[in-house]
């Protein structure tokens, strides 16, 4: 039937929910996924996010532009992935690694 939905209904785990989101930010602060933390909240009938994570910062990126493109990522992505509606990401960054290009000398 064209145009109908299936019977039933989709829900997500918030485990899922929260592996998802922790992904997305993870990937632009150049953090591995499984070294970051998700937390939920309510947030007016909405959903409201904290991810802590480490960011990996090299030539001409700072800590706040890694946190600013993961806000922007969750906030963006998330809702699509999801089907969330996300009204606040708030992303805390615990640590930092320098990922300087290595040069070899011959």
């Amino acid at each position: 039937m064209a145009g109908t939905s299936p019977a039933g209904r989709v829900t997500l785990s918030s485990r899922a929910i929260e592996r998802t989101l922790g992904a997305l930010a993870a990937e632009e602060l150049g953090s591995p996924a499984h070294r970051s933390g998700v937390r939920l909240h309510d947030d007016a009938g909405r959903l409201g996010v904290t991810v802590t994570a480490t960011a990996a910062i090299g030539p001409g990126r700072t800590v706040l532009e890694a946190a600013e493109a993961a806000q922007r990522r969750v906030l963006a992505d998330g809702p699509v992935l999801t089907g969330a509606q996300i009204t606040v990401a708030r992303i805390r960054v615990t640590g930092v690694h320098d990922v300087r290009v290595s040069r070899r000398v011959s």
